[in-house]
């Protein structure tokens, strides 16, 4: 089953000091970059792709040779990420996530993935009802709903 995302990142000078780092399975260091080179990083099908603000590919992995992503360095916290056409907006109000937006933009497809890229629900035909996180843990979790990606962090 191919699947697409798309991490939108937004990083600040203050930021500049924290690194993304890819170990392979093998625990040797696949990829170590400022924060602030990524411009995007996108997930497609099994491939997990590394784009930079001014060249091309920074790094391609196949999800089956990373073991883990991480980011080193102080951080400031995690600020909301919309979309970039702002048309479509995510809440997260106890263990209830909620998406509001156009009518047209909030049928299709929704997806929830953990940050190592591991599918954790998919509803295809969703119909913008609201999604139960209750049965995750704490964390920062990715949800695709159609073309556009949010993360948000579920104490």
């Amino acid at each position: 089953m191919a699947t697409a995302g798309l991490l939108l990142c937004g990083f600040s000078a203050a930021q500049a000091q924290i690194k993304v780092v890819v170990l392979a399975q093998d625990e040797s260091t696949s990829l170590s970059t400022p924060l602030t080179d990524v411009k995007r990083i996108e997930v497609s099908g099994s491939t997990l792709n590394f784009v930079g603000q001014s060249a091309g590919s920074l790094g391609q992995f196949s999800m089956s040779d990373v073991k883990k992503m991480v980011f080193t360095g102080e951080t400031q916290g995690i600020g909301p990420v919309v979309s970039d056409k702002d048309e479509l907006k995510l809440t997260l109000n106890g263990n209830i996530l909620t998406v509001s937006g156009p009518e047209a933009a909030l049928h299709g497809n929704v997806a929830l993935y953990a940050t190592d890229g591991r599918l954790l629900f998919q509803k295809k035909g969703w119909k913008g009802e609201t999604l139960d996180v209750s049965d995750l843990p704490a964390g920062i979790y990715l949800l695709k709903v159609n073309t556009t990606t949010f993360k948000f962090r579920k104490s």
